[in-house]
């Protein structure tokens, strides 16, 4: 009912992503039924994909990756939920990759930490080289 489009269509992304995330709570303390499990994590999703598929209505760029950045948090829920790996682990990835030398790390190690994992370099590939040395393969 509000005549600013752009408010309105701000305000029907954040009610579908706050329906999203009591879906992905209630998955968590569900105690019963597979089949209830399931349509929660089905109800979660389906808020979530629509609140994401509404952020091209946004005519502001910075506020579309702005809540982009919001929502990707819950998507990634959802593919933990459904167990879909490849999924999780890719929006986990471009998280790490976004928040690199952001400010976003605590301590040098962490940074390192991050760079390796982006790098998909574990750490006992690593082995015993120092990283002052280290070129990549």
């Amino acid at each position: 009912q509000l005549e600013d489009e752009q408010i309105r269509i701000q305000q029907q992304i954040f009610a579908r992503f706050g329906l999203g995330l009591c879906y992905i709570e209630r998955v968590k303390r569900i105690k019963n039924t597979d089949k209830a499990e399931a349509l929660f994590k089905k109800q979660a999703g389906k808020y979530l994909l629509a609140a994401h598929g509404q952020l091209s209505q946004l005519s502001d760029g910075t506020e579309q990756k702005r809540m982009e950045k919001i929502i990707r948090p819950g998507l990634r829920a959802i593919d933990y939920l459904n167990k879909d790996w490849h999924s999780y682990f890719e929006k986990k990835k471009q998280e790490i990759q976004e928040s690199l030398f952001k400010g976003k790390t605590s301590q040098p190690q962490d940074a390192v930490a991050t760079v390796l994992a982006v790098l998909h370099i574990t750490p006992i590939e690593l082995g015993f080289t120092p990283m002052a040395h280290y070129t990549s393969p």
